[in-house]
């Protein structure tokens, strides 16, 4: 180089190789071949470069990938080793800098190099598409437009920086634009109001939708008002946070009281949440009854929390509540969502969050911090299931409704026995029983000597609720008519 250029100016770490397959079959072959071409060629060609780079205060440009940002399935050597040059790159400006040597790293996303066209399908391109802002793969002059510029002086003052030159893609930490594009039109349609995509934010599940909700909203110290019973997921969250459950004991039909409600409200109160149809108790809280739970949110500057994990297994047809409506809904509302239940997702963890844009942006942070992104394979099977299963949806409702029927028609040989049916609906029901002993030793008890697990009710109230030693939750939704049979003739047969 010295010789027949006389001076090295910048230095262009671009060479790459790929191997793609499930990680228990990256041989050490393959593992060493990927590394030896995109991490260790790097660092020893930049190495013996040094001296010249020195004398021009020359600067380096290492070629990573997003994947080095985000991990994906199927390419573990090819992801680990672009990380590892994101890290290099750093090293590199730290210690050159007094030579006056800059280093920094351009990650590109999806681009039509022959490398990649190589290997993505049509398939894979549509899925690209869905998830880029930009909505299109790059071009290679786009990514060389970076480079010049991070060889050029117009960067002087820029060293030891990762470039995501991407389109977006690294950024769309809130979801992919399209499922995000589906929900907010699906949920305008069916709620009659308005949302748009920016309003909507993709977690890994519901309940990380409320722990991102609460993290945005509260501090430590601050209070979050819940309905007893409470999902008891929502409560060791707020402990975790340092924020105070405050308990509004449910009353008839296990529904809370807006009035009992606001006067539970406090200098610290910086939200009330609810759960409809609810989990434990499985009840539908009429629309009313929500809508009043909002207009008390609403004028007393604090946010109504409605988790909507169970809402496509609500006996009531057409929109439950009419709280979209409101043209200023944004300043109070915070919908949670799960496609858990609708769509067999559960271990995927896909849930969403309808909200203001300005809470989502406080969202997005927590979701980067804790888990990057939501689970993109999820995703783009949520954004199918909505697109094409809607009858296939249709058909689960009914078989769930079929089973919360069977419920209401075995109870009665219970009743007469001494048991309560105090909630129904959804995936669960709300029993009183008769014995003597608490609920948190009978439940033992029952899984023991009748093969039946029921949750005891002091996991959903405060330690201190007479209610917690009577009340047993049954969670039916994977039991049919026959199975639901069998447990109440069980039930009916104890001798305690």
């Amino acid at each position: 180089i010295q010789t027949r250029l006389g001076r090295l100016d910048c230095l262009v770490n671009n060479a790459g190789v790929a191997d793609f397959g499930p990680i228990e079959e990256c041989d050490p072959a393959i593992w060493r071949k990927v590394m030896d071409t995109n991490l260790d060629g790097m660092f020893y060609l930049s190495q013996v470069l040094i001296p010249l780079l020195r004398d021009t205060r020359g600067s380096i440009v290492n070629i990573a990938s997003i994947s080095g940002l985000r991990a994906s399935t199927l390419r573990v050597a090819y992801g680990t080793s672009k990380a590892a040059v994101m890290q290099l790159t750093k090293q590199q400006a730290v210690e050159l800098g007094e030579y006056g040597i800059r280093a920094n790293c351009v990650a590109p996303g999806p681009v039509r190099t022959k490398l990649a066209m190589a290997v993505h399908t049509p398939e894979i391109i549509d899925a690209y598409h869905d998830a880029i802002p930009l909505n299109r793969y790059g071009n290679e002059r786009e990514i060389g437009e970076v480079i010049f510029f991070l060889c050029s002086e117009k960067a002087s003052f820029v060293t030891g920086q990762v470039v995501a030159a991407d389109g977006g893609f690294e950024a769309t930490g809130v979801g992919l634009p399209a499922l995000r594009a589906e929900i907010a039109a699906q949920w305008s349609a069916h709620y009659r109001g308005t949302i748009t995509p920016a309003q909507v934010a993709i977690t890994s599940g519901c309940n990380q939708a409320f722990a991102a909700a609460i993290h945005a909203l509260t501090g430590e110290g601050d209070e979050v008002i819940l309905p007893t019973p409470w999902y008891f997921n929502h409560k060791m969250w707020l402990d975790m946070c340092g924020v105070r459950a405050v308990p509004l004991p449910a009353g008839e039909g296990m529904l809370p009281d807006p009035d009992r409600a606001a006067a539970l409200i406090g200098p610290r109160t910086r939200a009330i949440a609810l759960v409809s149809p609810n989990n434990p108790t499985g009840v539908e809280y009429p629309g009313a009854l929500v809508r009043a739970f909002y207009d008390l949110a609403k004028s007393r500057g604090l946010r109504l929390i409605l988790d909507e994990t169970y809402r496509d297994f609500d006996a009531r047809s057409g929109a439950v509540h009419d709280l979209f409506t409101d043209p200023d809904w944004p300043e109070t509302l915070v919908d949670l969502y799960s496609f858990s239940k609708a769509y067999r997702l559960t271990g995927h963890r896909v849930g969403a969050m309808i909200a203001a844009q300005p809470l989502l942006d406080e969202v997005e942070k927590f979701i980067d911090s804790v888990t990057i992104c939501p689970n993109q394979i999820g995703q783009h099977a949520a954004l199918w299931g909505m697109r094409n299963l809607g009858h296939w949806l249709a058909g689960e409702r009914a078989e769930i409704l079929d089973r919360r029927a069977a419920i209401e028609d075995g109870f009665p040989a219970l009743a007469d026995q001494g048991w309560r049916l105090l909630g129904l609906g959804a995936y669960f029901a709300y029993v009183e029983h008769p014995f003597t002993l608490p609920s948190d030793q009978l439940a033992p008890r029952l899984v023991a000597e009748a093969g039946i697990l029921l949750l005891p009710a002091t996991m959903f109230v405060p330690e201190d609720a007479p209610s917690g030693q009577r009340q047993l939750r049954i969670a039916f939704a994977n039991l049919d008519r026959a199975g639901i049979g069998t447990m109440f003739d069980r039930l009916a047969g104890l001798a305690l």
